[in-house]
């Protein structure tokens, strides 16, 4: 740092007059408090140590400076909470904590090792250094000028649509798929582990051991609230990337909403329910909220499994809704005019019919399937869908001639992809409909005509299929909604729903008491629910909804 004065709050020179920093206001006398490395403290020759920023559960993370880059740095001194003590610049393991401060030690090397060699993803704060000293372990990071996305939020009015989060999130999303296939999850995305850098990109930040982020172990655990997954609360649960799903699910509903979700303990509980106001998802693309809800699963087996396929289902559906539209634009005029509306009975024992705004509700909210506009028909006598496959055999390619090329297989990828690629012999794809499939993730493309490797002529179009996913999926657990909310988000599902009103019941009027199909259980798209509402008499049980939010469970 030579002569020159710097503040060792931000690191930027001062004047040697200054009894305060004019960049940030620290102190020129300021010191850390006792039991962290004094400021000044040298590290080696290179790196010198300033103002402690955050003490985690696993680490201290100090402000620095890099006299050879000449830069500012993010500093991590592995010192876990409970089991380390310091003696002058000494870190040791606290007495009779010595085989948890070894576990946790190896645990944190081989974690900033996977960090360091992840510099290059976008979204990754990139760890350049790494080295053991004063007994303990030391990161080095840049110092990414940036503001957490909870205040990031507030700036920009509390809440932001859809257009304007979806170029903040997509990029994150892609680089977390990269962080997970390289078998590294985070456990601890929320607003305040995201920053928000000068150039408007989101960063991951908040880096902490596996076990700081699970209950049980030695740790002191520090799981953000309405953030962490349900398994992250279970002692002795196996916790993997579907918890990360769990957690950029809810910071984008976060983002979309600006409410707060609830901690996940408590909806499992039934002490709180995820709640969205229904104004704010009147302006959502119809494919967000079934996408945001399959993502806030309380149960991870039944959850959107991958980072992959929740970004494939954000950024997909669009496409292949628009390019459906423009498939059958010119086939419209053909087709026999259909009502809106799709007309369910709704079957009580008071013989009730299922009330009209709830299709009208269906509507406006979370209108439908992103393949299917036209309504649904009336039941048949058989709901069951049949899985379409493709079992066709390539034929032995003819010899092409010179306007010929070999077709490019795209079964397999997204539309997206496919979309943004210059496939041989200029050809296009038009998308036909979408099918079933056990084997191909929904979204992606399941079958194509003409087939891999056959010849077509130049700009030939390749007709495909999208995978729906298998043609039985878990049934989504709606128990203890308002009745409307329930019956319109099951038929947006694409399922038949019947009423039954039942007059014994733990739960409130007008509340879901039960399913014909147990949520969990395996259910065709096109299926009869019978839905159970709570009949009892209002002096018991008097209802406590209201119309302004729908519940995501």
């Amino acid at each position: 740092m030579g002569n020159e004065r710097f503040c060792m709050g931000c690191m930027q020179p001062i004047s040697e007059f200054s009894d305060n920093c004019y960049h940030c206001g620290y102190p020129v006398t300021g010191q850390n408090p006792a039991g962290y490395l004094p400021v000044r403290t040298r590290l080696g020759e290179r790196y010198v140590i300033g103002r402690a920023l955050e003490k985690r559960s696993d680490a201290i993370v100090y402000i620095g400076y890099d006299k050879t880059s000449k830069n500012t740095v993010l500093v991590r001194e592995f010192f876990p909470e409970g089991i380390a003590q310091r003696l002058s610049l000494q870190v040791l393991a606290a007495d009779g904590k010595e085989t948890a401060f070894d576990e946790c030690y190896e645990q944190f090397r081989k974690q900033s090792r996977i960090i360091a060699r992840l510099r290059e993803v976008p979204a990754m704060i990139p760890v350049y250094d790494m080295f053991e000293a004063n007994g303990t372990m030391y990161t080095i990071a840049d110092h990414v000028e940036g503001v957490p996305f909870r205040r990031y939020l507030e700036t920009v009015g509390g809440h932001m649509k859809w257009e304007a989060a979806r170029p903040l999130f997509v990029p994150l999303l892609s680089s977390l798929i990269s962080v997970h296939a390289a078998g590294l999850y985070h456990l601890g995305i929320s607003p305040d582990s995201i920053l928000v850098d000068s150039e408007n990109r989101l960063r991951l930040d908040g880096w902490q051991l596996p076990a700081v982020r699970i209950t049980g172990g030695e740790l002191q655990t520090a799981q953000p609230v309405g953030y962490a997954a349900p398994e992250q609360y279970k002692e002795g649960e196996a916790v993997s990337q579907e918890a990360d799903v769990y957690a950029i699910g809810a910071t984008m509903l976060y983002a979309l909403t600006g409410e707060e979700p609830p901690a996940a303990p408590d909806r499992v509980n039934k002490v709180a329910s995820l709640m969205v106001p229904a104004n704010l998802a009147q302006q959502w693309p119809a494919h967000i909220a079934p996408t945001l809800c399959d993502a806030l699963m309380l149960n991870a087996r039944r959850r959107i499994p991958t980072v992959e396929q929740l970004r494939d289902r954000l950024t997909t559906a669009p496409v292949v809704e628009a390019l459906r539209e423009d498939a059958l634009e010119d086939e419209r005029d053909d087709l026999p005019e259909q009502k809106g509306g799709a007309s369910k009975t709704a079957v009580t024992v008071l013989a009730v019919l299922c009330g009209v705004m709830a299709v009208i509700i269906a509507v406006l909210l979370i209108a439908g399937s992103p393949f299917r506009k036209d309504p649904l028909p009336q039941p048949p006598v058989n709901t069951t869908p049949t899985t379409t496959t493709t079992t066709t055999a390539p034929t032995e390619p003819s010899k092409p001639n010179a306007n010929q090329y070999a077709v490019e297989n795209v079964v397999g990828l997204s539309l997206e992809d496919v979309m943004d690629r210059q496939l041989r012999g200029n050809m296009t794809v038009h998308v036909k409909g979408k099918e079933y499939s056990d084997s191909v993730p929904a979204g992606m493309i399941v079958s194509q005509d003409p087939l891999p490797e056959t010849y077509a002529e130049v700009n030939s179009v390749i007709e495909v299929f999208i995978s729906d996913g298998p043609a039985e999926k878990a049934m989504v657990d709606v128990i203890g909604w308002e009745r409307d909310s329930a019956v319109t988000f099951l038929e947006t599902l694409g399922y038949y729903v019947g009423v039954v009103e039942v007059t014994y019941s733990d739960q409130p009027r007008g509340r879901v008491d039960s399913l014909s199909v147990a949520p969990g259980d395996p259910v065709t798209e096109g299926a009869y629910i019978y839905v159970y509402i709570s009949a009892v008499p209002e002096t018991t049980a008097p209802t406590t909804g209201t119309t302004n939010f729908i519940p995501f469970g």
